[in-house]
Parts: C-alpha cells; structure tokens; sequence
C-alpha cells in the first residue's frame, strides 16, 4: 500500500476568503454559463445553470424538472421509467428537452440498456445530454462502454463517471465523454466509505479532476458532498462546471463571484505545464505507434519508440498543446518517456 502524504481538502476544511467586487448585491450574480461541446456530429452550445439534480429515483423525476426548468438549471431523469413511461411523457420531455438529461447504467446486460436509450434517444433526438452512471468507474469495460455509446450517439453530449482521479478523467474524456462526473463516496447518504473503504475528499477530487478536464477541453460535474449552499459555492470555486444535489433549498440560490484580475489569469497560464504548439487529434481506434509518429511530424522531433510499444487507442482532442497530447498518449497505456536535444524516446 502506498500512503499519500499530501494534504487532501473536503468542503469543511476551507472558507472562501471575501475579496473586493464591482458588484452591490448578491442579488446582482448570474449564475448562467455558456458551455460549448466537440461532438461528433460538430459544436454544440448549452447555456443554463449549472445544478444538476441527481438522478435518484425520488428526485430525478419529471416533477423536479418543471420546477427546476424554471431556474434553466438541468434534471437527470432516474433511469428506472419505461421506454412507455418517456413516450408517454411527450409533452414534459418537449417542453424540457433543453433542460433533461437521460440517465442510463452499465450492468451485466449492456445491449438492454443501450436499445432502451436508442429508442428514447430516437423518439426524442432533441435531447442534448446522456449520463452513463456507475459506482465505480475503474474499469476497463467501463472506458470501453463509454466509447461505444460515444459512437452511437454522436449528437448527445456524454456525462461518465464516477471517477475521483486526474488519470481516470482524462482517459474517460479520451473515450469521448464530454462532461466527467466525479465523486465516489461523499454523499450524505452514501455508504461507500463505510463500507469499502474507497473514496477521496471531495473538494481536492475537483481540484484535481477539474485541471484535468479542462487542459483536455472537457468539464467535470462535482457529485456529492455537499450539506448547504455554501459547499456549492466552494466546489464552484474549486474549479468545477457543474453540480450535482440531490435537495433543494428554499426556492432560489445566489452566489458571489468576482472576475479574475490580469494578473491573477497570467498567474494561472504560469500553473499551465505545457506550452506546446497546439493541434487537434481525432481517430477511432487506431495503433498507439502510429499517433506517436503523428506527433513526430508534428513537431519534427526524432521520436524513438521500442518494440514493446503496442496496442490502439481511440482519441478526441481539440487544440491541445502536443505535449500534453503526447502525455496522455503515454499515461492511458503505462509508458514514459525520456527527452533530449532534438529527440525524444
């Protein structure tokens, strides 16, 4: 067993230090956000609030999305209604398409739950988001299970998790998804922790995950954790997209913001590692080998590969920096590399 020695934060741990605002009220704050998604089929736009509620079964309902399309933040719809039941519900789905997102799993009998979703999907293809959620997203089937989903829709975005780690983020975002839910045992009914042991503080998981996701173009969805409003603003200010709850608190929330200064954003790009020229990689399943020597060309680097260097990866990256690029080439298949003058192996 390995110990890690860092510091690792939850929600409790941290108050947001007050700063000077522009601003006179809370009152003042939008909390709309415009996100844009790389998909398949091209650029898609969602502007909204970004709250999720979860998809519980007694709260990802069609209820908690009327009242919640009227704040234009978002519902997970709980996966347990019927192919009938979302026929049925026409005039909810067309009235929230914008604002609903299917919820599907992954159990011992995926082609069910993937011809569910192909025939909600295809009676309302309206739909913008689909949530593949599991436990535990360390697996392979399951990094596997999202490119396939990818694949058969190609005008969804995809919401994957849950995952707590920078490694199982980026490898879920190289899969295809475009929104990674992250959070494995903080919620306050949640019995993960108590019962196997497996978790990781919320507020660092976001941290870490966030600056992840976003040098991969992607976003996180912060899952759990959260006792009052305020622990909102926190996984807000920790970098997360989205949030998901699984209550509701009075009517209305606000939140303080303040916009970065100059100097804290050139600070930030200072934070960035990789100052790579940028470039776009899209292939489906193609050799680990030949994506190296992409970025070879690229850069016109001599690059040495060994033979032990094998096996096909499947890549969605817009305008990242070639380091990075090549970085989380090497981590999704265990390799490392070595640099010199003009070379690197």
């Amino acid at each position: 067993m390995k110990v890690e020695e860092d510091i690792k934060l939850d929600f409790k741990d941290v108050l947001i230090r007050p700063k000077r605002s522009t601003l006179n009220s809370r009152s003042e704050v939008s909390m709309s956000r415009t996100f844009k998604f790389s998909l398949p089929s091209g650029l898609m736009q969602w502007t909204g609030v970004p709250i999720v509620a979860s998809n519980m079964d007694t709260v990802g309902n069609w209820d908690v999305a009327r009242e919640l399309k009227n704040f234009n933040a978002l519902t997970a719809i709980h996966k347990y209604y019927d192919v009938e039941e979302w026929k049925n519900s026409l005039n909810d789905v067309a009235n929230l398409s914008d604002n609903l997102i299917y919820t599907m799993g992954m159990g011992k009998d995926n082609i069910a739950e993937i011809d569910k979703a192909q025939q909600v999907i295809s009676y309302y293809p309206y739909i913008k988001f689909i949530c593949i959620d599991v436990a535990n997203g360390y697996t392979e089937k399951f990094v596997k299970y999202v490119s396939t989903i990818r694949n058969l829709f190609p005008h969804q975005a995809i919401i994957a998790g849950n995952v707590v780690s920078r490694e199982m983020t980026e490898a879920l975002l190289l899969a295809g998804a475009n929104i990674i839910k992250i959070g494995i045992g903080p919620g306050s009914v949640c019995t993960t922790r108590k019962v196997a042991g497996v978790g990781y503080p919320q507020l660092s998981c976001i941290m870490e995950c966030a600056d992840a996701a976003h040098g991969l173009n992607g976003y996180v969805l912060s899952d759990g954790g959260c006792t009052c409003p305020g622990d909102v603003a926190k996984a807000f200010s920790a970098g997360g997209d989205f949030d998901y709850l699984a209550y509701q608190t009075d009517n209305e929330y606000v939140i303080s913001i303040k916009p970065l200064t100059a100097q804290e954003k050139l600070e930030k790009k200072k934070d960035f590692e990789y100052t790579g020229e940028k470039l776009s990689l899209d292939f489906q399943d193609i050799e680990v080998r030949a994506v190296l020597q992409i970025i070879a060309d690229f850069t016109e680097l001599n690059l040495v590969a060994s033979d032990t260097v094998q096996g096909r990866i499947t890549l969605r990256l817009q305008n990242v920096p070639w380091d990075q690029a090549l970085e989380m080439v090497l981590k999704n298949k265990g390799l490392d590399k070595l640099r010199g003058a003009g070379k690197i192996s």
